[in-house]
């Protein structure tokens, strides 16, 4: 039996502030023995987080993709697949490809709609991340002096920089999860950080798009839900027998919320709500986990 769990946290691989040794460190000290790293667009995070995890500790493997639904951007968690897999390698190519053409259509759009032109030195460090992403283009208008912090940086510029397309639809994101053996489940649903919450109507429109898709469930549990928030999710999950998933968008110092909150109360949540847990392809991580007799 699991103590807690925080199954969304990113990591310096992507756009967070810490190395998967880092995040080992944190996660002993919160109590939490059950956690994914769920880095943007890419799964480099793994095999490195993997070489920190002590046995008693379960690591989930995950992934965030953002993609395209029937109306504006959805998240799609992936977790407990096939690293392996051809479909991973595959899905990871294609949404490379895409990041790499968003940025440069942002770093053109700074330069078109605020004469701001980046050096070859900034353009440089931007495209030798990982998985090159809002926040580092952030960092160079804070170095500039542009912006104080990366979420003023990224409403200020970086977000009326608009990109069209570029993203895999919804559908394709939950089949190459699925045919890598893992789980689908539909990221902070109500609308994540700095995101405009979704109307009723529009939630449940994008419900039912993703339902028709194959998700498998919803994270009902997300560091910036209230009480209220969480219990028309939780319904819906437990209506539309969708799995329930929990996590806490964990950043490092790129956001100000701390390992395991997974709700915006700060509230203990018991690893038994996350029904997710229970996915047959977690179960298969969780029983070779567990410690021998």
């Amino acid at each position: 039996m699991c103590n807690r769990v925080d199954l969304h946290i990113h990591s310096s691989f992507s756009d967070g502030s810490e190395t998967p040794s880092r995040i080992m460190e944190l996660l002993t000290e919160a109590g939490i023995d059950v956690f994914s790293i769920a880095d943007h667009d890419t799964i480099a995070a793994l095999n490195e987080m993997r070489s920190f995890v002590p046995a008693e500790v379960a690591f989930i493997p995950g992934i965030e993709i953002t993609t395209l639904a029937e109306k504006g951007e959805c998240h799609i968690l992936g977790y407990a697949f096939d690293e392996e897999s051809p479909a991973i390698a595959e899905l990871i190519g294609k949404i490379a490809s895409m990041r790499i053409e968003k940025m440069k259509v942002r770093i053109k759009g700074l330069e078109d709609n605020f004469g701001i032109k980046l050096t070859e030195d900034e353009v440089g460090y931007i495209f030798s991340r990982n998985s090159p992403a809002k926040p580092h283009l952030a960092q160079v208008l804070i170095d500039r002096g542009l912006a104080a912090t990366i979420s003023e940086a990224i409403t200020e510029y970086i977000n009326k920089c608009r990109v069209e397309g570029l993203r895999i639809s919804s559908r394709e994101a939950v089949e190459y999860i699925h045919r890598a053996g893992g789980a689908a489940v539909w990221a902070h649903p109500l609308g994540g950080e700095g995101e405009t919450p979704l109307t009723e109507e529009r939630f449940t429109s994008r419900l039912k798009y993703l339902m028709a898709c194959g998700i498998d469930g919803m994270e009902c549990f997300y560091s910036r839900y209230d009480a209220a928030k969480r219990e028309i999710l939780l319904k819906t999950a437990e209506r539309e027998n969708l799995f329930i998933s929990g996590g806490s968008d964990f950043h490092g110092t790129v956001k100000n919320i701390p390992l395991g909150r997974l709700d915006a109360d700060d509230r203990y949540i018991l690893p038994e709500k996350l029904t997710i847990l229970e996915h047959p392809a977690i179960v298969r991580i969780m029983e070779n986990n567990k410690p021998e007799r």
